[in-house]
């Protein structure tokens, strides 16, 4: 069974496309093409299906969509069930930082080197170039800009990323 903390959300189909069952992926940033032959996992239902992309079956329409043939996928009909759904890969598969959308990081575990473990990233925004993490902490709603001189490590495969927040932001939303 493929489990979804194994893997990392790339996108979601929005829609079909044509009559043959190719359908429109929706992502963050680039589809990464040189994971074109591996599986990709679609959320059907709370699980994870493992599908191949058709051999010429990725094209990209823009920078944030692609059409996608999917093996054993041959109508519209077919393509219909797949609307909506989260598509997923391994996240061992994500070795360098610039593949990655930052929605991606939603769901890491976030650490501060000083006070340890803060919880885990419920939403990424990007405020016009400024990154956001929002982490609840004691029951309130933290947000966190993400400032790449204070990331000493982002592990992909652990799902965890440490930084060195500056003195006093966290006392911002934490005192009483």
């Amino acid at each position: 069974m493929i489990r979804k903390e194994d893997c990392l959300q790339i996108g979601v189909f929005t829609k079909t496309h044509g009559l043959n069952g190719d359908l429109i992926l929706s992502v963050e940033n680039d589809f990464p093409e040189k994971y074109e032959e591996e599986s990709i996992f679609v959320d059907i239902d709370g699980g994870l299906v493992p599908f191949f992309i058709d051999e010429d079956g990725l094209n990209p329409r823009n920078h944030q969509s692609y059409r996608i043939k999917l093996e054993d996928v041959d109508s519209s009909e077919a393509a219909s069930r797949f609307v909506d759904c989260p598509v997923y890969l391994f996240s061992n598969l994500f070795t360098d930082e610039d593949t990655m959308s930052l929605k991606m990081l939603e769901g890491f575990i976030l650490s501060d080197d000083e006070k340890g473990e803060l919880g885990e990233i419920e939403r990424v925004d990007d405020f016009n170039g400024n990154i956001v993490f929002t982490v609840e902490i004691n029951s309130i709603e933290v947000m966190i800009p993400l400032v790449e001189e204070q990331v000493l490590d982002i592990n992909y495969e652990a799902k965890t990323i440490l930084l060195q927040l500056p003195e006093g932001l966290l006392d911002v939303y934490l005192e009483e």
